[in-house]
C-alpha cells in the first residue's frame, strides 16, 4: 500500500455522495411509506406488512456481515471495496423500481410474497455498496478529526438526499389537490417516485464509486486468505468485535435502531391522522431534514474538538429525543397549534430542523468515535476488518429496525385502526391510543441507549500524520 496523501475536498466531496442513493433509498422505503403504501393502499393487513418488512430487514441482515467479511479479504479487479460498489449499481436501480410496481391481479398471499421478494432484493442490492463505502472510510482518512469531517459529508448527503426527496415525493407524487384527490392513497403516484428513486440510485452509486477509485492505489491490500473452518472464522469475528467501546456502540444503536423503527413504521399515521397535515406540508416538515446537513456538516468537527466527541454526542442526543418526546406531550396537554392553526407548519418545521440536526451531528460523532475503536481493535489484533465490523453493526441496526417496523405494524393493528382511512375519519381515540402507545417506548429504549453511550471513554488523539504537521507549520 502506497503512502496516501491527505484528503483533498474533492474526494471528502464525491466520497460523501455516494450516500445520496442511501437517503433516497431510505425515503422510497422507509416504514412510514411501506406501511401506508401496502396497508392503506393495497389493502395488507397492517400486521402482514409489519410483519413483512420485518422479515426482509432480519434476513438482509444476516447477509451483511458476509458482504463484510468478503469485501474485507477481497482482491478483486479494481480493489476490496470498489469492486463491489461498481457491481452494486444496476441491480440497486432495478430492485429499487420492482418494489413500488406490484404486479396487477395478484391473490393478498402472492402480493406479500412479492413484497417479501422484491424488498429483499433492494436491502441486498444496495447492501453490496453501501458496507464496502463506509469501511472505506477508516482508510480514507487516517486521522480521527478528519475522519468526523469525513462521515459529516457521508451524513449531508444522505440527509440531503432523503430530505430533498421527501420534499419531491410528498409535494410532487403524494401531494392532495385536484389532480390527485386520493392524495397518499393512490397507487400510482407510489410507482412514478419508485422510478425516480431507481434511477437517482444507480447513478449516484457510480458517480461516487468512479470518482474514489483513485484512491485505490493508496488503500489496503489484504493478503493471501487462508482456508478456515467455522470455529477459526468464529473466532476471528469475536477478536474483531472484542473491544469494549465497539459494544457499547452496538448495544446502544441496537435500542435506538429499534424505536427508529417504530417511529418509522408510525410517522406516516401520525402526521396524517394525529397532528392532521396534508401530504403537501409533510413534504415541507420532512424537507427540513435537508436543511439540518448544512448545520451539522460545519458543527459536527469544531463541537467534537471543544467538547469532546463522548460529551458532545451523548448532549445532543438528548436535545434530539427532547425535541422528538415533548411536542405530542404538548398536544394532548392542549398546548401545541392546532391542525386548523396556521402555526402548526412553521412551528413543526422548526421542532423538526432542530431535532434532525441535532441527531444527525451526534450520529456523525458516533461513527468516528466506531471508526476510533477499530483502530483500537487492529492494533491488537493486526487485523483489519472494518467491512465485518460494519456489517455486524448493519445486522444488530437492520434487526432492531425490523423488529421496529413490527411494532409498529402491531400497534396499528392493536388500536383497530381501519383500512383505506382518509384523514379526519378515524376516531380521535384510536388515533390518541396510537400514540400513546408509541411514545413511551421509543423514550425508554432511547434513554436507555443513551446511557450507554455515556460509559464510552472520549478517545485521546493520535499524532495528526506528518503530511498535517507539514501543513501546520507552513
Amino acid at each position: 500500500m502506497t503512502e496516501q496523501p491527505r484528503l483533498g475536498f474533492f474526494t471528502k466531496f464525491t466520497y460523501g455522495l455516494g450516500s445520496l442513493s442511501m437517503g433516497v433509498g431510505g425515503t422510497i422505503m422507509s416504514a412510514g411509506l411501506l406501511q401506508l403504501y401496502f396497508n392503506q393502499v393495497l389493502g395488507l393487513p397492517a400486521i402482514w406488512v409489519g410483519a413483512a418488512i420485518m422479515a426482509s430487514i432480519v434476513v438482509d441482515a444476516v447477509i451483511d456481515p458476509l458482504i463484510g467479511r468478503y469485501s474485507d479479504g477481497l482482491k478483486g479487479l479494481f480493489g476490496r471495496r470498489h469492486t463491489l460498489m461498481y457491481a452494486s449499481a444496476v441491480p440497486s436501480a432495478l430492485a429499487f423500481f420492482l418494489v413500488w410496481h406490484m404486479p396487477a391481479g395478484l391473490s393478498q398471499p402472492m402480493m406479500l410474497g412479492f413484497m417479501v421478494a422484491s424488498l429483499l432484493a433492494a436491502r441486498i442490492a444496495i447492501s453490496f455498496y453501501e458496507i464496502p463505502s463506509i469501511a472505506l472510510a477508516p482508510e480514507l482518512a487516517t486521522y480521527t478529526h478528519d475522519r468526523t469531517t469525513l462521515l459529516a459529508w457521508r451524513w449531508f448527503f444522505a440527509i440531503v438526499g432523503g430530505g430533498g426527496f421527501a420534499l419531491v415525493v410528498y409535494r410532487v407524487f403524494l401531494a392532495e389537490d385536484a389532480d390527485n384527490p386520493t392524495g397518499m392513497l393512490n397507487a400510482a403516484r407510489y410507482a412514478d417516485a419508485g422510478t425516480v428513486a431507481a434511477v437517482v440510485i444507480g447513478i449516484t452509486i457510480l458517480i461516487s464509486t468512479l470518482a474514489t477509485h483513485h484512491r485505490i492505489k493508496y488503500l489496503h491490500v489484504p493478503p493471501k486468505a487462508e482456508r478456515k473452518n467455522l470455529r477459526e472464522v468464529f473466532a476471528e469475528c469475536r477478536a474483531a468485535l472484542s473491544d469494549r467501546q465497539l459494544m457499547l456502540i452496538l448495544g446502544a444503536g441496537t435500542l435506538m435502531s429499534l424505536a427508529q423503527g417504530t417511529n418509522d413504521g408510525l410517522s406516516s399515521y401520525e402526521f396524517l391522522h394525529f397532528w392532521g397535515m396534508k401530504p403537501q406540508s409533510l413534504g415541507i416538515i420532512i424537507g427540513a431534514a435537508g436543511l439540518a446537513a448544512f448545520i451539522a456538516l460545519p458543527v459536527a468537527r469544531p463541537l467534537s474538538e471543544r467538547l469532546g466527541k463522548r460529551r458532545a454526542m451523548v448532549t445532543l442526543y438528548l436535545v434530539w429525543l427532547a425535541a422528538t418526546a415533548i411536542p405530542p406531550a404538548l398536544k394532548f396537554a392542549g398546548l401545541f397549534p392546532g391542525p386548523d392553526s396556521p402555526a402548526l407548519l412553521p412551528v413543526m418545521t422548526g421542532i423538526f430542523l432542530v431535532s434532525v440536526a441535532c441527531g444527525l451531528t451526534a450520529a456523525i460523532i458516533t461513527g468516528s468515535m466506531l471508526t476510533d475503536a477499530m483502530d483500537a481493535v487492529a492494533q491488537r489484533t493486526g487485523m483489519r476488518a472494518e467491512g465485518l465490523t460494519f456489517g455486524v453493526l448493519g445486522v444488530l441496526s437492520k434487526w432492531a429496525i425490523g423488529g421496529g417496523a413490527f411494532v409498529a405494524g402491531a400497534i396499528v393493528s392493536m388500536v383497530g385502526f381501519p383500512i383505506r382511512a382518509i384523514p379526519g375519519t378515524v376516531d380521535p381515540a384510536i388515533v390518541n391510543n396510537l400514540v400513546a402507545l408509541h411514545i413511551p417506548f421509543a423514550v425508554a429504549l432511547n434513554m436507555t441507549g443513551i446511557f450507554l453511550l455515556r460509559q464510552l471513554a472520549s478517545p485521546t488523539p493520535p499524532p495528526a500524520p506528518a503530511a498535517a504537521l507539514e501543513e501546520a507549520a507552513g
